[in-house]
């Protein structure tokens, strides 16, 4: 596939994914359960504070691992919130994220010896 079939094929830009508000409310609730700062439970999750308000306010979606991550600091005796946590992550997003193999952009690849 070609990069403008690609990015084509992707609208021309990635698709930004949010968390239903029952589930960001949950991750607020929990670090206030947990008695942390933004800052400390960003620090334990392995993200920044700005995007762990994002998280908390339903403006975006983590990854599949992120997600996790947070489930293990925010939700660790909500199983219930933490499945829809993972339910309503993006999979293939962000840390998850994979760029597509180099065959897929030939217009970008040389002939031997051209400059």
């Amino acid at each position: 596939m070609s990069l403008p079939e690609l990015l084509a094929s992707h609208g021309g830009h990635r698709e930004r994914h949010t968390l239903p508000a029952p589930v960001a409310v949950s991750l607020f609730c929990g670090r206030l359960r947990q008695r942390l700062t933004i800052r400390e439970a960003a620090d334990l999750i392995g993200i920044s504070h700005g995007y762990l308000y994002y998280l908390e306010r339903g403006l975006r979606a983590p990854s599949v691992s992120v997600a996790r991550s947070v489930a293990r600091v925010l939700l660790p005796d909500r199983p219930r919130a933490a499945e829809a946590l993972l339910a309503a992550s993006a999979p293939g997003a962000g840390r998850d994220w994979k760029p597509p193999a180099a065959d897929s952009c030939p217009e970008l690849s040389r002939p031997s010896g051209a400059r």
